[in-house]
């Protein structure tokens, strides 16, 4: 399936929404604390890396 650059940008914007409500949330429950943090945002970095992967491994657009 091939994405545009303006799909990209409005998935990853909300998922960037997505992750720092779970984060905030995950601070305000204090005894889950910064470990739960961390494991979410190396989480959401994953998820970014596997999408530009995913935008590498993509065919080149003939213009």
């Amino acid at each position: 399936m091939y994405t545009t650059l303006r799909a990209a940008n409005v998935r990853n914007l909300s998922i960037a929404l997505v992750n720092g409500t779970v984060a905030l949330i995950i601070l305000l429950i204090a005894p889950l604390g910064l470990a739960a943090v961390i494991t979410n945002t190396l989480l959401v970095t994953a998820a970014i890396a596997a999408d530009q992967i995913t935008r590498y491994l993509q065919p080149s657009r003939a213009q």
